[in-house]
């Protein structure tokens, strides 16, 4: 969705307003994604399979992933799996791209890490 603002015939827009577009533009963008996600709520997934995304949105390989978590290859690849199934995807990116549509990709706590 995009907002176009135009005026008829007459003079260009002013320089305050361009300065008002410019100071709405990030509320402008905020109150989009935030229609957006109660469009499409956040998957519901496990506390691990959202590590587990978290892990590979970090570019992490199955193999490292395991290894920081202390569980098998294959342990880790049936998670994702599950994850996949859930959100509807298939591949790691796509997995990535619908878990975090922001691109904003925030850390599990240390704490969680180890669980």
């Amino acid at each position: 969705m995009r907002i176009f603002l135009f005026r008829g015939p007459g003079p260009d827009f002013s320089e305050r307003d361009r300065a008002l577009l410019t100071l709405l533009r990030p509320h402008l963008h905020e109150a989009y994604l935030d229609a957006e996600r109660r469009r499409h709520p956040a998957p519901r997934l496990t506390p691990r399979q959202w590590q587990l995304l978290h892990l590979l949105a970090a570019g992490h390989t199955n193999l490292q992933i395991a290894r920081r978590l202390g569980v098998s290859e294959g342990t880790v690849r049936k998670h994702l799996e599950n994850a996949y199934r859930r959100l509807q995807v298939s591949n790691r990116m796509d997995a990535v791209t619908r878990a975090f549509p922001e691109g904003v990709v925030r850390c599990p706590p240390e704490s969680s890490r180890s669980a």
